[in-house]
């Protein structure tokens, strides 16, 4: 599979979720562009300690990650429809307040946390090469505003 050139020069990606699908599927695109020098690949099985709902963590994980930055593209792909075991709900009835308050902080307070924390790992002003991928949990409260 080959991905279109995202950047007519070298360029250094790091992708967050590395592990899940989506995350996998970056970095095996990223691995086949040419123009990518370098790819800085983050996730709980690889990276011991990152944990979305641990500040400290994504704090500690940035850090560690800024000695191969700058980096021209960071991809979020963190996020979970399956936690503690029990996939996303079918019906209003499965709800809980524990399920979403859990849901909520892997799903939306994390990554906010990720952004607050890794955007100064861009080059120059490149916020618009942060790219996310929520679940759809999230994206469906966003669109409720």
């Amino acid at each position: 599979m080959s991905m279109p050139i995202l950047f007519e020069t070298p360029y250094r990606a790091l992708v967050l979720g590395a592990s899940g699908a989506i995350g996998g599927a970056f970095v095996e695109l990223l691995r086949s562009d040419p123009h990518c020098e370098h790819i800085e690949a983050i996730s709980r099985q690889s990276n011991a300690g990152f944990d979305l709902t641990d500040e400290a963590s994504i704090r500690a994980q940035a850090e560690h990650a800024k000695a191969s930055g700058p980096y021209q593209l960071i991809v979020d792909a963190t996020g979970a429809l399956s936690i503690d075991g029990q996939g996303p709900e079918k019906s209003l009835s499965q709800l809980s307040q524990a399920k979403l308050m859990s849901a909520m902080s892997i799903n939306a307070i994390g990554p906010l946390l990720v952004l607050q924390h890794f955007a100064g790992l861009l080059a120059g002003d490149l916020l618009f090469g942060f790219a996310f991928f929520f679940s759809l949990a999230f994206e469906f409260l966003l669109a409720l505003d």
